[in-house]
């Protein structure tokens, strides 16, 4: 893909996924800094904090070299440029962190890809889920993307650099060591949320109050991911009124695109009548793909329903109404994550819930 270099952001972004690319940046956010998504693209504006959703984790290993290349080099003079990698350890992630770190200028390299707000933890270099290395969790039974290994130094043993990997079991253990680490504008980050709280802990700003969701008459859910979580979220969407679920088949078997294109192509049509305020989805691939139909290529971020699930607003071209859009990871996230991000937006508390 072409892609024009950005004008120098304080916080560059670049995610191999819409979730990764949302969530990476919601830190910053936290922090006062504004901040947009791009779908594909560099968004050539004066922001802060611009996260690249390079829509690679379904490549080939040469596709994914080529458009996290491209996405590199349009973000390499950002003070600070952060490459995220899934946090189960999942994608093209060996071939991405090269082809980051070949272009980003930089001259060391920091993996941490702990995060333990998520029960995501690293541990003499391990990855763990819940104190289990992936590599032996259902993680690694993933139909598309799964975790090959737990070993972190796995992913960075092709590159020929000064390179660091982070254990950390809390985020205050992950903030003190990315605090501690010097000229980290000399540094190509690589992890997940976890590095990017630590990173904007460290920067200079301001803690801003807590921006409340916007309240909402109807919301729109589209579950694109076949990971049990998720599916089990949907589920306890049952009973609360003004939302509407879209689900994917629940199936083990690698996601076909005939099957997501008939999701997108129902979760349109609901868009297109008018009458939902606010979009969430599970996976980034379907946030991407229903983003892409309705002609939105980039959004700002405004707040977090939770630690990994961000909002923000997008603006249609297509002439359709501005909506908030919300995404969280399929795997993401406790039985009533989807339930507790629908009532926040539909301002009902679980009170109004049981009387109705």
């Amino acid at each position: 893909m072409q892609i024009e270099r950005a004008l120098a952001p304080r916080i560059g972004i670049v995610a191999d996924d819409l979730t990764s690319a949302a969530d990476g940046a919601s830190p910053f956010v936290e922090r006062g800094l504004p901040a947009f998504v791009g779908l594909g693209n560099c968004p050539q504006l004066s922001a802060d904090v611009i996260s690249m959703d390079t829509e690679s984790r379904n490549l080939d290993e040469a596709g994914a070299w080529e458009v996290t290349r491209d996405a590199t080099l349009a973000l390499c003079h950002a003070e600070l440029l952060y490459k995220t990698i899934d946090s189960t350890l999942r994608g093209n992630i060996e071939i991405e962190i090269a082809a980051a770190f070949k272009n980003s200028q930089r001259g060391r390299l920091v993996i941490a890809p702990a995060f333990p707000e998520a029960g995501r933890t690293t541990s003499n270099g391990v990855q763990l889920v819940n104190g289990v290395p992936v590599a032996q969790t259902v993680y690694s039974n993933d139909p598309v993307h799964p975790a090959k290994t737990s070993r972190v130094a796995d992913l960075v043993d092709c590159i020929a650099a000064d390179i660091v990997v982070l254990d950390a079991d809390t985020q205050d253990d992950l903030n003190q060591q990315v605090a501690a680490i010097p000229d980290k504008r000399d540094v190509l980050w690589v992890g997940s949320p976890g590095i990017a709280k630590a990173l904007a802990a460290c920067i200079s700003g301001h803690d801003r109050s807590p921006v409340l969701p916007p309240t909402v008459s109807s919301v729109l859910v589209v579950v694109g991911s076949a990971n049990p979580i998720s599916q089990n979220q949907a589920q306890r969407l049952h009973g609360l009124r003004a939302v509407k679920c879209l689900c994917a088949p629940n199936t083990n078997f690698r996601k076909s695109s005939s099957v997501l294109k008939t999701l997108i192509d129902d979760a349109e049509r609901e868009i297109r009548t008018g009458q939902y305020d606010a979009v969430i989805a599970t996976g980034g691939e379907t946030m991407h793909a229903l983003l892409q139909r309705i002609d939105v290529n980039k959004f700002s971020l405004d707040c977090e329903l939770e630690p990994g699930f961000p909002l923000g607003k997008a603006i249609c071209k297509s002439g359709l109404k501005a909506l908030f859009v919300a995404m969280k990871a399929g795997g993401f996230g406790g039985s009533n994550t989807l339930r507790n991000a629908v009532m926040r937006l539909l301002g009902l508390t679980i009170l109004e819930v049981e009387r109705n």
